[in-house]
């Protein structure tokens, strides 16, 4: 007489498979209902999960070979850094390894200097790994800035040590990330004023200083601005808003720039129209402030800005 098969306990919450399910008793017919969700084929979490980065990380990985860990977007994602959205779960595995075949996931070669890291549990590819992979694959060089700018934020890496890290790589995309790691800056605190920044690089204007204090006669901190120009006082900043918060916000607004004022300082606001639809807009006004506060600037822009700007203009 044969003993029944014993169910095992499951963990519904993390990516099983349908061998899992039936090892725990859970039959096809509750696997396809309301219960549960797939993740990829042949992939279930329960159906009060939410799918995040995390989840759809450890579904990949579920399956495939040993060593394999997060790349690519899914791995900047699982830093808590910006980057453009894609559609698929970047996963690499080892160089002996063969690639996950599944809709939804996309797997890459790596090689076995790769450096690698663990987080919440999930192995990843290191925050300067991840900074190269992107620019392997082709990611283009402002997003690329914007990421670096927040691995630097995040304190997940300085500037020295991406650089390190691209000299010592051997693979595609060292000279983007190298050209994307120069441009990269300390204290920037959105992809916005990321955006900015190099819009009036890449046109040939001076640079700007970032994240600029300014303070009072008695040395006591007043304003902290994303972009300033400290010789001639003059202040580009980014502005998201498309309406003031509140009239206390808007009432703080109007004394900020009775202060500016006084000080002599100029303020001078960008939207993100002026960086997605009237980029050259944008630099005829800052061209036009420099040369208002005295700066010598060339009357016609450099052309690179156009690559990464585009314009109607």
């Amino acid at each position: 007489m044969s003993l029944p098969q014993q169910k095992y306990s499951l963990d519904v919450r993390n990516p099983f498979t349908r061998a899992d399910a039936r090892a725990a008793g859970i039959t096809v017919k509750e696997l396809i209902g309301s219960r549960y969700q797939k993740v990829f084929f042949n992939l279930y979490v329960s159906a009060d999960v939410v799918i995040t980065p995390q989840i759809r990380a450890r579904a990949a990985l579920r399956l495939a070979c040993a060593e394999s860990y997060a790349s690519h977007y899914t791995a900047a994602e699982l830093w808590g850094l910006p980057v453009p959205h894609d559609d698929h779960t970047h996963i690499t595995v080892p160089e002996h390894g063969e690639r996950l075949r599944r809709q939804g996931v996309r797997s890459h070669l790596g090689q076995s200097r790769a450096q690698r890291a663990l987080r919440t549990g999930i192995p990843l590819s290191g925050p300067e790994q991840t900074f190269i992979d992107l620019a392997a694959i082709g990611m283009n060089l402002i997003d690329l800035v914007v990421l670096g700018d927040a691995m630097l934020k995040a304190k997940l890496t300085t500037i020295s040590t991406l650089i390190e890290a691209i000299d010592a790589w051997h693979g595609c995309g060292t000279r983007l990330a190298l050209r994307a790691a120069r441009l990269i800056r300390e204290g920037v605190d959105s992809p916005m004023e990321t955006r900015v920044r190099l819009l009036i690089v890449m046109a040939g204007l001076p640079e700007p200083t970032v994240n600029v204090i300014i303070r009072g006669e008695d040395g006591s901190w007043r304003m902290r601005f994303d972009l300033c120009y400290l010789d001639q006082r003059l202040i580009v900043e980014y502005d998201g808003r498309r309406h003031a918060d509140s009239p206390e916000q808007w009432e703080r607004d109007i004394f900020r720039r009775e202060d500016l004022d006084r000080m002599d300082y100029r303020l001078l606001i960008v939207t993100s129209r002026g960086v997605y639809n009237e980029p050259h807009r944008t630099l005829e006004r800052i061209r036009d402030a420099l040369r208002e506060r005295g700066v010598r600037v060339p009357s016609r822009f450099k052309n690179e800005w156009r690559r990464h700007f585009p314009t109607t203009a």
